[in-house]
C-alpha cells in the first residue's frame, strides 16, 4: 500500500496497538469505496440493500416563504412527519376526487377527548366523510353518561349499604334502563347537541346536578 503510516508505537493517529494502516484516500483499509472489507458499498450500486432504498432524507430549509405543500414535501420526511405528507397525498390525489366514497375507521376514546366536535362531525357535515365503523369507547353521548354519573352519586350520598348488591338494593331504580325518560324527552336525549355536550333535564330535575 501506497504512502502507509503505521503507528506501532503511538504513532500520529493515535493508535495503541499499531494496527491500523492509513493510505492516501484517507480510508481505514485502504480500499477505495472506504467500506470495512474492501466489498461493494450497501448503500448504493446493484447491491444496495432494501433496507436502504428510500429516497435521501435531505429537507430543505425552512424561511417562511414555503408554501403549504412545499413545508410538506419539502420537511416532512421521517416518523410521523412522513406518515402526515403520505396522509396529504391521499387526500389530495385520491379522496378529492367526485367519485370516491371515504369510509374511516376510529378506535380509542376520541370523541370524548372532543375529536367528535371538533373534526369529525365537520368532516361528515361537510361531506368529506360518507361512513365511519368506530369502536364502543367512541360511541360517547355527554347528557347521558353525565346524568347516570350524577345518579349514581346522589345514590351513594343518600345510602350507605355494604357491597354492590346491598347498593343495588336500595337504590332498585338504577337497574332501570329508562330511569333517563323521568328526566329528560326522547327528543332531547338523541338530539346532537346532547351527545356532543351536557344539556340539562327538560322534564324534572336531576338529583345531584345543577345546571
Amino acid at each position: 500500500m501506497a504512502d502507509t503510516t503505521n503507528a506501532g508505537d503511538g504513532g500520529p493517529d493515535g493508535t495503541i496497538d499499531g494496527t491500523a494502516d492509513r493510505t492516501a484516500d484517507g480510508t481505514a483499509d485502504g480500499t477505495a469505496d472506504g467500506t470495512a472489507d474492501g466489498g461493494p458499498d450497501p448503500t448504493s450500486g446493484p447491491g444496495r440493500s432494501r433496507f436502504l432504498s428510500g429516497g435521501r432524507i435531505d429537507p430543505r430549509r425552512i424561511d417562511g416563504r414555503e408554501t403549504v405543500p412545499d413545508l410538506i414535501d419539502g420537511t416532512f420526511l421521517a416518523y410521523n412527519a412522513a406518515r402526515l405528507r403520505e396522509a396529504c397525498h391521499l387526500f389530495t390525489s385520491k379522496m378529492l376526487a367526485g367519485d370516491v366514497t371515504v369510509g374511516v375507521s376510529i378506535t380509542g376514546a376520541l370523541t370524548p377527548a372532543g375529536l367528535g366536535m371538533a373534526a369529525l362531525i365537520p368532516l361528515v357535515e361537510a361531506g368529506f366523510i360518507d361512513w365511519i365503523v368506530s369502536t364502543g369507547a367512541n360511541l360517547y353521548h355527554d347528557t347521558l353518561t353525565r346524568a347516570w354519573v350524577h345518579l349514581v352519586a346522589d345514590a351513594v350520598e343518600t345510602s350507605a349499604p355494604a357491597g354492590f348488591d346491598g347498593f343495588l338494593a336500595c337504590n332498585p331504580d338504577l337497574a332501570d334502563k329508562r330511569l333517563l325518560l323521568r328526566y329528560y324527552s326522547p327528543d332531547v336525549l338523541s338530539s346532537a347537541q346532547a351527545r356532543a355536550r351536557w344539556v340539562a333535564p327538560d322534564r324534572t330535575p336531576l338529583p345531584g346536578a345543577s345546571d
